[in-house]
């Protein structure tokens, strides 16, 4: 246990360095062709929507979500990796007194909460293709996915251009929050580097004379 202790608190000081990469790479991507709104919106709304007897995702959102994966599945990583530091580096609180330790908490709730994002985001970006095709099977009706569509609906090509907009309408919303999470993803990281660096005694030293009681 010890030893895994001290991985811990080696993995926790490696952070500051882990944070850097993902604050550059996260600024790099938001201010890429890709994620620019003015620049890529037309990709956005011309993608096609159905290829030959497929529906067909929007590629360039595609493209964006494949971009982002990685990173959400490296943030809550990250997010879990701060989490466990701040955990062993809690000195031993004696009749209730927590005195020094509020920064510890402050930054463990930024941790939390960037982790919940990491996830809650990863989980919109695979529902991008299952949401966009739910609502092109709305646009082609039961002549063209009768397998697909309930019994209810509108019929092709009835309503085709109010629906047709409506998808279009979907994957710019869509590609509007892509590009709000990354930028909220590479606020978390500036938010809490820039924390660590400005407290960085105060969350590895709380409370110096507990400072033995931390790797027991």
């Amino acid at each position: 246990m010890e030893q895994h202790t001290k991985e811990i608190l080696e993995n926790g000081e490696a952070l500051g360095l882990e944070f850097e990469q993902a604050i550059l790479k996260l600024n790099a991507l938001a201010k890429s062709d890709d994620f620019n709104w003015s620049k890529s919106l037309e990709k956005v709304r011309t993608c096609p929507m159905v290829c030959g007897n497929q529906i067909a995702p929007n590629t360039h959102l595609e493209h964006c979500g494949n971009l982002l994966k990685p990173l959400c599945v490296k943030m809550r990583a990250d997010m879990m990796q701060c989490q466990e530091w701040l955990e062993v580096l809690r000195p031993k609180v004696d009749n209730g007194d927590n005195t020094g330790t509020d920064v510890q908490t402050t930054l463990h709730d930024m941790a939390v909460v960037g982790e919940s994002f990491a996830v809650a985001f990863f989980e919109f970006i695979i529902s991008l293709a299952v949401d966009r095709a739910n609502q092109i099977v709305l646009l082609g009706g039961r002549r063209r996915f009768p397998r697909l569509l309930p019994k209810t609906g509108p019929k092709w090509p009835k309503d085709r251009e109010i629906l047709e907009e409506r998808v279009r309408n979907l994957d710019e919303d869509r590609f509007m929050n892509m590009i709000s999470g990354v930028e909220t993803m590479h606020y978390r990281y500036l938010k809490m580097h820039l924390f660590v660096s400005k407290n960085y005694e105060m969350i590895t030293k709380p409370k110096s004379e507990n400072i033995a009681d931390m790797l027991m």
